[in-house]
């Protein structure tokens, strides 16, 4: 299919193959036949199909977004129209979405090629999806170009109510003819239908626009999309419209518009985010402790795209809100802590509230942000927003202070000094928190009860050469395992006021910066990267000497040692498969790793130079999720 077409998926090459073969004939007689084998390349489209967005419970997609989709379908099938194609299927599930929220037309293997000199043909064994077959094509095998257009205006009225079900729709089953009395309904049926479609979005429409005008605009470009859908589904063929008659609307709409840029072309008119909860319950903070009390504001991005978000505050000394600018990736949420700082006298309510503002953000905003970070001017990005006509959306947030129906949240600075935290882990069966703190000369182990908040330490390192950089609990044995610098590991008895009962070198050279526990055998992979420590080339030492495992029941019996020049910043178990790990490095790829084997088993190329990762699983498929080094920072999975 040679159809050079943005919303038509596009065909990348194909392979055929013809040999001979020997084959048994109906008649028994052994003969020689040609069999044929081809294979066709497709573009790969990485959104998935249109019917995951449509629900009936609620509109998954914005204004902005089903506009762009029913125009693009629209132009998609005006194209392979032009070419006499009929694609007899065009449902949801065969229009695909691109990284852009593009729609794209796929699957044609029921498609039928029109002759230049024909309007129509007929077959006696029509094939389709059930409710969005035409029923001149469902009854009699009648093919044009306008059984398409009925299965449009169901996709339409599905993206406009989460529903195919419309007025003129009739079971399959009793498609025995379609004149007036059987498929069309009663001018009342059609208009209530309308009626109940706009009062819907009116409802969005008013709670995300303070603009009547625009409100204005937008409810008539609704009706008018409403109007169209229901002549689409027409049982007369001769009422619907051809895509080309479709495309006018848009035409028209796009040349009375304004000069926007791209993202605010088809402005949203609902909530970019949705926030819980509305007001916040602060508990104050008590004066006897070091502490800060916080209050969860959770932001949901109910779009496909990106939203930028800005926390404004009329009084930012006794609040810190962190993070106070961001973005929320589609259909995620995200989670800020709006925290107090300790003060004797709270502010009278009236003082008491906060602005969330949101736009729409695209990916190279989204760079340019990350990669400048720290020194960002986020008021900038918000100024330059409103400056290309982009709509930013404003909700007000109060906060109280008092008791708050959500479990009290706290944030317990550690020591009034700039420790920086080393590594993290939590007790599988008690209340504590292990934390690794560093601060200039000196390292400390800490055990957090977050019950009782007490905290019990291990005297602080001052020797670098052994100082602690990450810690593990290993509740079987009521121990801590210590990586130390130097290539050193050392364990702990939490149980005996953390006396040291093994201390050994594990790795030549390197700082030990990663420990992970097997979830069922008595085994501990260390890894290192690179320490202050230069190996002495003169002196021959194993370079492989980054990844080992041990058997900590048997003394501390090395297992495997694994082949790798290359330091390792992570290791990490895969939670679905014991025996299997992932690494990451500053200088190369992610590795996969089997503990049986010296070797890694597979590597992700294009996933380079990860700081850290995780194992996570989606719809019942694990992911790997990483945050890697660049030019902007990124996670990916």
């Amino acid at each position: 299919m040679g159809i050079m077409h943005p919303n038509v998926v596009q065909l990348i090459g194909y392979c055929a193959e013809t040999k001979m073969d020997t084959m048994t004939h109906d008649s028994g007689k052994l003969i020689v036949a040609e069999i044929r084998s081809r294979l066709l390349c497709f573009e790969y489209i990485s959104n998935g199909g249109l019917d995951m967005y449509i629900s009936k419970e609620h509109l998954e997609l914005g204004w902005d977004e089903v506009y762009k989709i029913i125009n693009g379908i629209c132009s998609g099938l005006d194209a392979l129209h032009e070419e006499n194609i009929i694609h007899l299927d065009l449902k949801p599930q065969n229009v695909l979405m691109d990284g852009n929220m593009m729609p794209k037309i796929v699957d044609f293997g029921l498609a039928r090629l029109l002759r230049e000199n024909k309007s129509k043909i007929y077959t006696q064994r029509p094939t389709g999806t059930v409710g969005y077959m035409a029923p001149e094509y469902y009854s009699d095998g009648k093919i044009s170009p306008k059984a398409d257009i009925f299965s449009l205006g169901v996709i339409m009225i599905e993206l406009l109510t989460g529903s195919r079900k419309h007025p003129r729709s009739t079971p399959h089953y009793s498609y025995t003819s379609y004149d007036d009395n059987t498929l069309d309904s009663t001018q009342a049926n059609l208009q209530q239908f309308t009626g109940n479609v706009l009062g819907k979005w009116k409802k969005i429409f008013q709670k995300t626009l303070n603009d009547a005008s625009v409100i204005q605009v937008y409810t008539h470009q609704l009706k008018q999309l409403i109007d169209i859908a229901l002549k689409c589904v027409d049982s007369d063929v001769n009422k619907r419209p051809t895509a080309a008659d479709i495309l006018q609307f848009f035409d028209h709409n796009e040349a009375g518009g304004s000069s926007c840029d791209p993202i605010c072309k088809y402005s949203q008119v609902r909530d970019l985010i949705s926030v819980q909860p509305i007001e916040l319950k602060i508990p104050m903070a008590d004066p006897n402790k070091f502490l800060r009390s916080s209050s969860l504001l959770h932001l949901n991005n109910n779009t496909v795209g990106h939203v930028a978000y800005r926390i404004l505050s009329n009084s930012l000394s006794p609040h810190l809100v962190w993070p106070s600018f961001g973005f929320v990736p589609p259909g995620c949420r995200y989670t800020i802590a709006v925290t107090m700082r300790y003060q004797q006298n709270p502010p009278p309510r009236k003082d008491m509230f906060f602005t969330l503002e949101s736009t729409r953000a695209s990916d190279q905003e989204i760079k340019n942000a990350i990669s400048r970070y720290l020194i960002y001017d986020h008021n900038d990005f918000f100024t330059k927003a409103k400056d290309k006509g982009r709509q930013v959306h404003e909700a007000k947030l109060t906060a109280v202070y008092g008791n708050s129906d959500q479990s009290e949240i706290k944030i317990v600075p550690l020591e009034k000094s700039d420790y920086m935290l080393g590594s993290i882990d939590v007790h599988p069966t008690k209340p504590w928190i292990l934390i690794v703190v560093r601060r200039k000369r000196e390292t400390s182990i800490i055990i957090w009860d977050y019950n009782t908040e007490e905290m019990a330490r291990l005297p602080a390192h001052r020797d670098r050469k052994v100082s602690p950089l990450t810690a593990k609990f290993l509740a079987r044995k009521k121990w801590i395992i210590v990586g130390c610098s130097s290539g050193y590991i050392k364990v702990y008895s939490y149980c005996t006021l953390f006396s040291e009962t093994e201390s050994f070198k594990a790795h030549e050279y390197g700082v030990v910066t990663s420990l992970e526990l097997h979830q069922i055998e008595p085994y501990v992979l260390s890894a290192v990267t690179e320490g202050p420590e230069v190996p002495n080339t003169s002196v021959w030492y194993n370079p492989m000497d980054k990844i080992k495992l041990w058997d900590w029941e048997n003394g501390w019996k090395l297992i495997r040692t694994f082949n790798t020049d290359t330091y390792i910043r992570q290791v990490k178990f895969n939670p679905n498969d014991v025996n299997i790990f992932a690494t990451t490095t500053s200088t190369g790829p992610i590795k996969v790793w089997d503990t049986s084997s010296t070797d890694s088993v597979y590597e992700f190329s294009g996933m380079r130079y990860a700081r850290c990762l995780d194992f996570f699983s989606r719809d019942g498929v694990l992911h790997i999720i990483t945050v890697q080094d660049s030019d902007t920072r990124k996670a990916t999975y």
